[in-house]
């Protein structure tokens, strides 16, 4: 470690949001008796934060009568897995194997289940290696470390973003431990969860790094998260929006394909193409207001093959022309409860 023992200065406190809409805020601490050992960057981390979505407190918790309104550990794994996972995070819709049930917590604690991935007298690792990839890039409780995290799903839901999460006791917690905020969700402009999270990480980076001037890994977080608005990143990100096939490394080639074939199909109707699955729009932390056709692929169901995409995208322009009926569009639209296997 370098010598490093720890700090005893408070490098500040960072909150960003509204608490009755959505609120983080992460406060640096001097590390006490109770941080775990670690690296320089991780110890000069410790602290606690708080994540509050419409005026609850996710962070709440109790240990028997004892309270607590934030969360202790060290932050820097989690601001880490924030810059990784964004893109996934603001853009990707669909859980895991199907669409189980209304809320992405509620999907994944049908599908990442024993009894869901044992079938037919047979483990099915293929759903359990895709569950687990979906919960790595969408679950925050899969970066505590362990810390005591709250387990909290985030993820796009058409052009809103959910942040849905349960009571469940994470592994190694003290007798009597549990949160006190009970199962939810809540759906809201990706602006009102991205500009207060991106802010809050960003100041939190650059306290970190006027500390510890001289290290590589906090230097590559700030650029990571000083980079997550570049115009660069809309591409890759309407592509995660669209989210075609079940393998994450495929899906901007795929789309990219996919445009590349409608653009020589209808080059006598470029408009109609842009529209659904053209411009992502401007530089920004996410992608929102365009491109509806990946909007549409990305909340359908897994197990859509590429004749299948190909298809509902052709009807979708052919019927939402310029100089053609929309109503011709009726035939192809049908109502389903979300609760339905893909």
């Amino acid at each position: 470690m370098s010598g490093f023992i720890g700090r005893t200065q408070h490098l500040g406190t960072f909150g960003h949001g509204d608490r009755e809409v959505f609120f983080v805020q992460f406060s640096f601490e001097p590390a006490g008796m109770d941080a775990v050992a670690g690296s320089e960057e991780e110890l000069l981390s410790w602290g606690s934060f708080e994540w509050w979505v419409g005026g609850r407190n996710l962070c709440s918790h109790r240990v028997g009568i004892e309270e607590g309104r934030a969360v202790h550990w060290n932050l820097l794994g989690l601001m880490e897995w924030f810059a990784a996972n964004w893109d996934y995070l603001f853009h990707e819709q669909r859980p895991p194997i199907r669409n189980a049930s209304a809320t992405g917590w509620e999907s994944l604690q049908e599908t990442h289940s024993p009894w869901a991935l044992a079938g037919h007298g047979a483990w099915d690792f293929a759903a359990a290696v895709a569950n687990e990839e979906w919960r790595a890039r969408h679950c925050l409780v899969t970066a505590r470390e362990g810390g005591l995290f709250p387990d909290i799903v985030l993820r796009r839901h058409g052009n809103e973003v959910e942040i849905s999460w349960g009571d469940d006791v994470p592994a190694g917690a003290p007798e009597g431990f549990r949160f006190t905020e009970s199962q939810g969700a809540v759906r809201l402009a990706p602006a009102l969860v991205a500009e207060p999270l991106h802010a809050v990480l960003c100041s939190a980076a650059v306290a970190l790094g006027r500390s510890l001037p001289n290290s590589r890994r906090l230097g590559r977080l700030i650029k990571e998260l000083h980079g997550l608005a570049n115009r660069g990143r809309q591409e890759r990100r309407v592509a995660v929006l669209a989210g075609l096939g079940s393998s994450a490394k495929r899906w901007t080639a795929r789309w990219t394909s996919l445009q590349n074939r409608l653009s020589r199909e209808f080059k006598g109707d470029p408009k109609t193409v842009i529209r659904w699955f053209g411009d992502p729009g401007e530089a920004g932390l996410f992608v929102a207001g365009s491109c509806m056709g990946a909007v549409m692929f990305g909340c359908a169901s897994p197990a859509l093959t590429e004749a299948d995409v190909l298809c509902l995208a052709r009807k979708l322009i052919e019927h939402s022309g310029t100089t053609r009926d929309p109503d011709k569009l009726q035939p192809h639209v049908s109502h389903k409860p979300s609760r339905t296997e893909g």
